[in-house]
């Protein structure tokens, strides 16, 4: 709970490992998905293995296609104790295909689904069960006439794998949108963030609301200030719905476009209207090297837990960003200068790290709001 490692255990072998998505499972046990091989070439398999909570491997295996190069990217528990896990498998031209994949309880695989997806690279990044035991999958979907045009894809299988809804959303019409975690709302609904850019360049974070009918409701396009284009490059990575149905994000943003500063994460929070609340940066790593935002999920405490990586001269870290219910890292200072303005009245400057809203309590019952 306070951040200390309890156990940090590496995984090696003569070919590239990389864990990609991971769930708790009913046994509190930890089921892995990733991939196993060499770079972008048959020998790469997805792989999904199960640990306990000191790492020690209980079971591996390796699912999919067994000739053709495939990846895994994430993992839910079915009702019946087994896996779900969604990703990519390709079609013997490196043109990637969405695959689901269903295994028991030791990770054998029973069945799976291959649904391809217009002429492009497509692939499942994102999953969420739903209350009647089936699942929701968000990712790359391609068109059926430009290779390069991504479009965010929605698929919905019920809980023996048939498919109930596989569609796609089209925000930019020239290059390229990605959808990279979804979750549900209260209302039935699903809620999906990714990443949008179009053919000038202009590159921006993705959020959209889909009713139960699979209509869009909404959808935002998330800048970084001075909030236009060309200033910044941004992502929306993961989201979670909170219990009030507002809505928080976390992504990545690269300032590098007017300065060096690098890439820096942060958390942004949603009423359920969409429409932006707070948001916090963080930059771990130093000016020129960059930071970026993979997991994040809420805290038992009502806070939230970020991870990633920070990068370095000698490669980069795994960092762990824990803030508080308003994304802070620690409470505001209660620290200011005053001076005397005109007439007499004291003014005073918000000098707090890390915020931009909050209220100064003057101790007698009144409250100022401080943007």
């Amino acid at each position: 709970v306070y951040g200390n490692s309890i156990v940090d255990t590496i995984y090696s072998d003569t070919v590239a490992l990389l864990f990609e998505d991971a769930v708790i499972a009913n046994d509190g046990n930890i089921v892995i998905a990733g991939w196993h091989g060499n770079g972008y070439n048959p020998t790469r398999e997805m792989w999904v293995l199960k640990i306990d909570t000191i790492g020690n491997i209980l079971w591996s295996n390796y699912v999919g296609d067994s000739i053709l190069q495939s990846s895994a990217f994430c993992i839910q528990q079915t009702y019946d104790g087994g896996y779900v896990i969604g990703g990519y498998t390709d079609t013997n031209n490196n043109i990637f295909k969405g695959i689901i994949i269903k295994t028991d309880g030791t990770g054998n695989q029973q069945w799976e689904k291959r649904l391809p997806m217009g002429i492009g690279f497509n692939i499942f990044d994102g999953i969420a069960a739903t209350p009647d035991s089936g699942f929701v999958f968000t990712g790359n979907g391609g068109d059926d006439f430009n290779l390069a045009h991504q479009l965010v894809r929605f698929t919905k299988i019920d809980k023996n794998g048939n498919v109930q809804k596989d569609t796609a959303y089209n925000f930019s019409s020239q290059v390229n949108n990605a959808g990279n975690a979804i979750a549900i709302t209260q209302d039935g609904g699903y809620i999906l963030c990714g990443a949008y850019n179009d053919a000038n360049y202009n590159y921006a974070g993705l959020l959209i609301k889909i009713d139960s009918n699979f209509d869009t409701v909404w959808h935002k396009l998330v800048l970084n200030p001075p909030y236009h284009f060309n200033t910044s490059a941004s992502a929306l990575n993961n989201v979670v719905v909170l219990s009030d149905g507002s809505i928080v994000g976390a992504g990545t943003s690269d300032a590098s476009v007017l300065s060096n500063l690098g890439m820096e994460d942060y958390l942004i929070k949603f009423d359920s209207a969409g429409n932006e609340i707070w948001r916090r940066y963080y930059k771990l790593s130093i000016s020129g090297y960059g930071d970026v935002v993979y997991g994040m999920n809420t805290t038992s405490d009502g806070g939230f837990i970020i991870c990633g990586y920070t990068e370095n001269a000698g490669g980069s870290d795994v960092p762990f960003i824990k803030t508080n219910c308003l994304g802070f890292v620690a409470p505001p200072i209660a620290a200011f200068t005053d001076t005397l303005g005109t007439g007499y009245d004291v003014k005073f400057w918000n000098q707090s790290q890390n915020t931009d809203t909050c209220y100064w309590n003057w101790g007698d019952g009144s409250s100022i709001q401080m943007i």
